[in-house]
C-alpha cells in the first residue's frame, strides 16, 4: 500500500496502533531484495493475534534466513475493512504494508472454527481467489495451519495446502519448495505435489489417503522468546510467555488438545529461568505467563517458580501461572505465586459431581478444590475464577444441582467467584468424537436452570458462552466438506468476527444453512463408533481404539490415570515421558517484600537517597497514532529494559514511579513532552544516552534535569499549550472563515457531553492565539488544566465547522507546554 493511501486511512480508524506494524523486536528487511515474501495472517484482530505465540515462532524462525522475509496481517477492523473497500485498497500486512496479494506464500493460523468466516474475508479482501483450483502461478499459494486444521474438510476448497501438528517442523522444507516454483524451476501444481510428500502436509486437491502430523522432538528456544513482538498497544495477553512444557499427560476425554500434542516435552527448569531473564531484558514487560496445557503438574513446579522469583521480584515483575489444577495447590506452591502481586487464579472443575469429572477423566475431587480455595483465601486472594461444562456425555439434572451446591459451598469461603458456564463441544480425535452436541434449546434451559439457581448467590458473577455460537463451532469441528458451501454463503450474507458475541450473527447462519439445503442438526448427532469420520486419514499417532477404549471406559465412569505416573497405557504414541532434571542445589530462600495485607517479610531496608528527574522527550511520526496509555507502557518497560533503578510504588500491583504531563492526542506529534520519574539509588552513567538506547523508534529523551525538594506535579504546573497546524488547500477557506469568526465574536459556546450532564460553556477565554504564520501553517496556544481550558478539537469543530473526518486529517505538533504567571510563560525544565 503507498503510504499516501495509509496516510489518508489510519486517521479515520478507532485503533490505527493495530496496523503499524512498529512492535519493538518486529524485523524490517528489504521487501524487494529477498526471494521469497511470506506472510503469517491470524484471522482475527490485532489484540488477539499478537497474544498467541505459534504465529511468533513462526515468524522468527523463518526470518533467520536473509532471502526470506516474514510479515504479518491480522482481520482488520470492522472500520478499516469499510475504508478499504470504499478506497478499493488491498488488506496489507504490517511491516512495509505491502498488498498480501504480492506475496509468495501465506499462512493463516487456523485456532477455531469461529474465525473461518474471517478467512474468506481476508482472501475477498486480498483479492486472492476464494478457491484453490481458481488460483494462477500469479497468486500465492494459501496455507492453513494450527490446532483447527485437525479437520480441513469444511475449508478444504479454500486453501492450497494445511499443515498438520506443529509447524516450527516443516515450515523450512515448505518455503524451500515455494522458493522453486516461485523462481520457474517448477510449476504452482508441482509444487503442491511435492509438498503433499511432506510428513504433515495435506493438499486437498490431491485427495490424499493419509497424513501423519508432525510434531517437534525437543522445544526450542529461538528469537520468539529472547526477543518477542512487545506492542505498544494493549493486547489480551500482554506479557511475556514462555512455554514450559507441550502436550498434558492427563487424558482428560473432552480436550482436543491433550490429544494431539502428545507426547509431553519439558523445558528444563535452567532454560526456562534463562528464557525468562533474556526476555524481560528485551522486552521490559510487567509480567511472565508460564504456558502449557496445564502449568501446575510441571514436574519441578515449585522449584521453578522459586528460582524465577529471585530473577524477578527485584525487578517487580510478576509470574502468572495459568491452567491450574486444585488437586496440587499447596500452601507452598501458592505463596510462591504472591511474591510480587497477586495475579489471577483460574481453576477448572468442569462438572459439578465427581462422577461426571470422572466420566470426562478430570480426575479432581471435590475436596481439593475447596481446601485450594481456602488456601488462596488465607493469602489473601479475594477472586477465584472457575470453569464448568453443561451438555457433556452422560449428564443428568443431578450434575447441573451439583455445579449451585458446589459453588455454594465455595462461596461460603468468603471469596468472590467468577463462574464461566460453557456448551460442551465434541471435537475431533478425542474419546469424544462420537458423541451427540445438545443442540440450542438443550443448552438455553440448562442455562435457564442455573441462572435460576445462581442468580442471587452471595459473591458469585456467571458469565454464559452463547449456545448458538458453540452450535456453530460444534457443526463445523466435526464438519465436511459440504459446509464449505454454507461457509461461503454465511460469509456473503455478512457473518464475520463470529467469535465476538457483538458481531456473531446466528440468523444469517441458519438462512446460509437453509440456502444450501443443509440441515445443521446432522451435524449434531451421535456418530457410529465404527463408521468413518470425515477427519479419519489425519493421524495424530493416538489410535482409534485407544480413544474407542477410553470412551467405553468413560460411560463405565472409570479413571485413566496420568500416565506420566503409572505407565503407558499404549495410545499408539511411542514417547517415553519426560521430567526434567533438580539443578542439584536448593533454591534460596526468598528475600523478598511481600506487598499488601498481612504478615510482611522485609529483606531489604527502604534506600535513603530517591533521585528524581525531569525529562523532556519527543513524540515523532511514527508514534503518533499510540495513545496516551500506550505511551506510558512503552515508557516503563523501557525503563525496565535499560536496567534503571526505578523506584515502585508499594501495594498489591507495584508501578514505577513515573508520572507524565498531560496527555498529547491521538495523531499528533511533538517535541515538548515531560515526564518525572523517581529512581532508588543514583544513576551513575548517562540517563538520556541509557533511555534513548532502549526506547522506540519516535520517542526521544532530549533533555534531563535533576528535581530537589517538593517539586510541583507536571498536571498542576502546566496549564497552557502552544501547536501547529498544516492547512491543507481543500480546508483553507473553512479554515479562513474561522479566524474571521474568532476576531469578530467574543463568546463561542460548546456542549461538552458528560457521564451524567451536558455541559455549555464559552471556549473563547481559552483560547490565546488562533491565528495563520502563513497561508499553509496555522498556530494556536490554548488554556488547559484542572482550573478550565480548551482542546485543539474543540477549537477545530466550533470555529473551523470541521468534521471528525477532517479533524482527524490535520497534521498537527504541539510546540510547547508553559506554566504561565501573568504574561510570563515558564516551561517545565
Amino acid at each position: 500500500m503507498k503510504s499516501a493511501s495509509l496516510e489518508k486511512i489510519l486517521p479515520l480508524v478507532s485503533k490505527p496502533g493495530r496496523y503499524l506494524g512498529n512492535e519493538l523486536n518486529a524485523i524490517h528487511k528489504d521487501y524487494h531484495k529477498v526471494k521469497v515474501k511470506v506472510a503469517l495472517v491470524y484471522p482475527d484482530l490485532y489484540e488477539l493475534g499478537m497474544s498467541g505465540l505459534g504465529l511468533k515462532i513462526l515468524y522468527h524462525l523463518l526470518n533467520q534466513f536473509d532471502d526470506v522475509v516474514v510479515e504479518r496481517a491480522y482481520a482488520p477492523g470492522i472500520d478499516l475493512e469499510a475504508l478499504l473497500r470504499r478506497e478499493n485498497l488491498c488488506l496489507f500486512s504490517q511491516e512495509t504494508h505491502h498488498p498480501l496479494s504480492e506475496f509468495d506464500l501465506i499462512g493463516i493460523t487456523l485456532q477455531t472454527e469461529l474465525t473461518y468466516t474471517n478467512v474468506l474475508n481476508i482472501l475477498d479482501l486480498s483479492r486472492i481467489p476464494l478457491y484453490s483450483e481458481e488460483r494462477t502461478e500469479e497468486n500465492p499459494l494459501v496455507l492453513g495451519g494450527g490446532p483447527a486444521a485437525f479437520n480441513p474438510e469444511p475449508l478444504s476448497r479454500f486453501f492450497d495446502a494445511f499443515v498438520i501438528g506443529e509447524g516450527e517442523e516443516i515450515i523450512i522444507e515448505i518455503v524451500d519448495w515455494v522458493k522453486k516454483w516461485k523462481f520457474g524451476e517448477i510449476k504452482r501444481h508441482q509444487c503442491l505435489t511435492e509438498l503433499s510428500k511432506l510428513k504433515g502436509v495435506y493438499v486437498p486437491l490431491l485427495n490424499q489417503k493419509r497424513v501423519l502430523r508432525c510434531f517437534v522432538p525437543a522445544l526450542a528456544s529461538d528469537d520468539c522468546y529472547l526477543k518477542p513482538l512487545v506492542p505498544y498497544l494493549e493486547i489480551t495477553h500482554d506479557r511475556l510467555t514462555i512455554e514450559i512444557m507441550r502436550g498434558c499427560p492427563k487424558g482428560c476425554r473432552f480436550c482436543q488438545a491433550g490429544v494431539v500434542y502428545r507426547p509431553l516435552r519439558v523445558r528444563s527448569v535452567r532454560e526456562i529461568v534463562e528464557l525468562v531473564r533474556e526476555g524481560i531484558s528485551q522486552t521490559g514487560w510487567e509480567e511472565v505467563s508460564l504456558l502449557s496445557l496445564s502449568t501446575s503438574n510441571y514436574p519441578l513446579i515449585i522449584e521453578l517458580i522459586k528460582k524465577l522469583n529471585q530473577t524477578l521480584a527485584e525487578k517487580k515483575v510478576a509470574l502468572s501461572v495459568p491452567s491450574l489444577r486444585f488437586d496440587n495447590f499447596t500452601i507452598e506452591f501458592a505463596k510462591s505465586l504472591k511474591i510480587v502481586k497477586k495475579t489471577g487464579l483460574t481453576f477448572a472443575p468442569e462438572a459439578g459431581t465427581q462422577r461426571l469429572r470422572d466420566v470426562i477423566n478430570k480426575g479432581l475431587t471435590e475436596d481439593s478444590l475447596l481446601e485450594a480455595v481456602r488456601i488462596a483465601k488465607g493469602l489473601g486472594w479475594h477472586l477465584v475464577k472457575l470453569y464448568f461444562m453443561i451438555g457433556l456425555p452422560t449428564e443428568t439434572e443431578e450434575d447441573l444441582v451439583g455445579i449451585v451446591s458446589l459453588v455454594e459451598k465455595l462461596s461460603r469461603i468468603d471469596v468472590g467467584l467468577k463462574v464461566n458456564i460453557t456448551p460442551f463441544i465434541p471435537k475431533p480425535h478425542t474419546p469424544f468424537q462420537w458423541e451427540r452436541q445438545q443442540n440450542v434449546s438443550e443448552l438455553k434451559e440448562k442455562q435457564k436452570f442455573l441462572k435460576d439457581q445462581l442468580r442471587y448467590k452471595r459473591n458469585v458473577q456467571v458469565k454464559w458462552r452463547n449456545p448458538e455460537l458453540s452450535v456453530i463451532e460444534g457443526i463445523f469441528a466435526r464438519g465436511d466438506k459440504e459446509l464449505g458451501r454454507v461457509l461461503e454463503k454465511a460469509w456473503a450474507l455478512g457473518c464475520k468476527f463470529d467469535e465476538w458475541s457483538e458481531h456473531f450473527k446466528f440468523d444469517l447462519w441458519m438462512q446460509a444453512f437453509q440456502k444450501c439445503g443443509i440441515n445443521p442438526d446432522d451435524y449434531l448427532t451421535a456418530r457410529d463408533t465404527e463408521k468413518s469420520l470425515p477427519w479419519d486419514y489425519i493421524d495424530t499417532g493416538v489410535t482409534k481404539d485407544f480413544l474407542r477404549l477410553e470412551r467405553v471406559k468413560a460411560f463405565s465412569c472409570e479413571v485413566t490415570p496420568d500416565c506420566q505416573e503409572k505407565g503407558c497405557y499404549q495410545c499408539g504414541l511411542k514417547c517415553e515421558g519426560q521430567k526434567p532434571k533438580t539443578e542439584g542445589q536448593k533454591p534460596k530462600a526468598e528475600i523478598v517484600t511481600i506487598y499488601g495485607r498481612g504478615r510482611k517479610k522485609i529483606a531489604v531496608a527502604k534506600p535513603t537517597v530517591n533521585t528524581r528527574f525531569r525529562l523532556r522527550f519527543s513524540k515523532g511520526e511514527e508514534v503518533r497514532f499510540t495513545s496516551h496509555l500506550d505511551l506510558m507502557r512503552a515508557f516503563s518497560r523501557a525503563v525496565r529494559r535499560a536496567n534503571l533503578p526505578i523506584a515502585y510504588s508499594e501495594g498489591f500491583s507495584p508501578h514505577p514511579k513515573i508520572a507524565f504531563g498531560p496527555p498529547l492526542p491521538l495523531g499528533m506529534t511533538s517535541d515538548v513532552e515531560y515526564l518525572d520519574l523517581q529512581l532508588q539509588s543514583p544513576f551513575s552513567d548517562d540517563l538520556i544516552s541509557a533511555l534513548n538506547r532502549v526506547l522506540p523508534c519516535g520517542l526521544r529523551i532530549l533533555e534531563a534535569k535533576p528535581l530537589f525538594g517538593k517539586e510541583t506535579s507536571l498536571d498542576e504546573f502546566l496549564d497552557l499549550a502552544e501547536y501547529e497546524f498544516l492547512v491543507p488547500e481543500n480546508l483553507h477557506q473553512k479554515i479562513k472563515d474561522g479566524l474571521n469568526k474568532f476576531s469578530t465574536e467574543k463568546e463561542i459556546f460548546i456542549q461538552r457531553i458528560g457521564k451524567e450532564q451536558i455541559k455549555t460553556m464559552n471556549i473563547k477565554p481559552y483560547i490565546l492565539k488562533l491565528a495563520l504564520k502563513d497561508s499553509n501553517l496555522g498556530e494556536m496556544c490554548l488554556v488547559m488544566g484542572q482550573r478550565g481550558g480548551t482542546k485543539p478539537h474543540e477549537v477545530f469543530a466550533r470555529f473551523f465547522l470541521l468534521e471528525d473526518t477532517e479533524i482527524a486529517s490535520l497534521r498537527v505538533k504541539r510546540t510547547g507546554l508553559y506554566h504561565r504567571q501573568g504574561e510570563i510563560f515558564f516551561p517545565p525544565m
